[in-house]
C-alpha cells in the first residue's frame, strides 16, 4: 500500500512541475504582451506630463517651420461619359520656379493645370497628404494613378515640388463635384499640423452618340415592357369581365326560365 502511494506521489510531482512551467509561460507571455501594447500605446498616445511637454514642442516646432505655398489644379473641365479623365494637382514651395508646374508637366506626368484656375494657398514645410473624393461614388469613380503608393509626400524645402493624381470615369452624363482634402502632417505622426484645406472641382460629362442609342435602346425596351404588359392586363380583364358577363347571363336566363316554367304551371287548368 505504501509502495503504490508513492508511485502514485512520483507521477503526480512531474505532472505538477510541467503544470506549473506552462503556466509560468503562459502568465510570462500575457506580462509581455501588454507590456509591448503599452510602449506602442505610449509612443502614439504620449500620456505622461514629460511626454505631453515633449510632443507638444514637436509641433510648435514642426509649425513654426511651415512656409507658404500653392496647390496648382490640372483637370479636364468637360469630359465624355464612360471615358476616363486624369486630375493633377502639383503642390509647389515658394521658390521652386519654372519647376511649378511647367517642368513637372513637361515630363509626362498629366495635362498642364488650366490657367483660368487659381492656385490654392496652402501652409508647407512637412509631410502633405492629398486626397480625392467624388460626391456621386455611384456614379462616378475615383481612383489613384499610384494606388499602392503613400499619399503623404514630404515638402520640407521652399522649392519642394510634388505632384499627386487621380482616373476620374463616370457612367452618366450630369456635373459632377469633386473635393480635394489637403493635409499638413507631423514628420513622425498623423497629427495635423493645421486644418484640412479643401479644394473644390467640378467636371461636366457629356452625352455620346454610344450612350444616347444605348439610352435610347433601354428606353424603348422599357416602353415596349410597358406596353406588353397594360395589353396583357387589358386583355385579361377583357377576359375576366367577359367570362363574369356570360355567367351572369346564364344565371339571368335560367332563372327567367324557371320563372315562366312556373307561370305556366300555375295558371294551366286542372283536367
Amino acid at each position: 500500500m505504501a509502495g503504490e502511494e508513492r508511485t502514485e506521489i512520483r507521477r503526480w510531482r512531474p505532472r505538477r512541475v510541467w503544470t506549473l512551467a506552462l503556466l509560468g509561460a503562459g502568465v510570462t507571455l500575457v506580462a509581455l504582451a501588454f507590456a509591448v501594447a503599452a510602449i506602442v500605446h505610449s509612443s502614439d498616445n504620449p500620456g505622461s506630463p514629460s511626454d505631453q511637454v515633449e510632443y507638444q514642442a514637436r509641433i510648435r516646432a514642426s509649425r513654426s517651420a511651415l512656409f507658404p505655398g500653392t496647390l496648382h489644379v490640372a483637370a479636364e473641365r468637360r469630359v465624355r461619359v464612360g471615358e476616363e479623365s486624369r486630375i493633377g494637382i502639383w503642390a509647389c514651395g515658394p521658390d521652386s520656379g519654372v519647376a511649378c508646374p511647367a517642368g513637372t508637366a513637361t515630363t509626362g506626368t498629366g495635362p498642364v493645370p488650366d490657367a483660368s484656375r487659381e492656385p490654392v494657398a496652402v501652409p508647407l514645410g512637412a509631410r502633405v497628404r492629398i486626397d480625392l473624393a467624388g460626391g456621386n461614388p455611384e456614379a462616378m469613380t475615383v481612383r489613384s494613378v499610384d494606388a499602392g503608393g503613400d499619399p503623404a509626400q514630404p515638402l520640407t524645402e521652399r522649392d519642394d515640388v510634388a505632384y499627386w493624381a487621380w482616373f476620374v470615369e463616370a457612367t452618366r452624363p450630369g456635373t459632377y463635384p469633386l473635393v480635394a482634402s489637403v493635409s499638413v502632417l507631423a514628420a513622425d505622426s498623423e497629427a495635423l499640423l493645421m486644418p484640412r484645406e479643401r479644394v473644390d472641382i467640378e467636371i461636366t460629362v457629356t452625352r455620346t452618340g454610344a450612350y444616347t442609342a444605348r439610352e435610347a435602346t433601354r428606353g424603348g425596351w422599357a416602353v415596349t415592357q410597358w406596353v406588353v404588359g397594360t395589353v396583357i392586363a387589358l386583355l385579361g380583364t377583357g377576359l375576366v369581365t367577359a367570362a363574369t358577363l356570360a355567367r351572369w347571363r346564364r344565371r339571368h336566363r335560367a332563372a327567367a326560365g324557371g320563372s315562366r316554367r312556373r307561370s305556366a304551371r300555375v295558371g294551366r287548368p286542372d283536367a
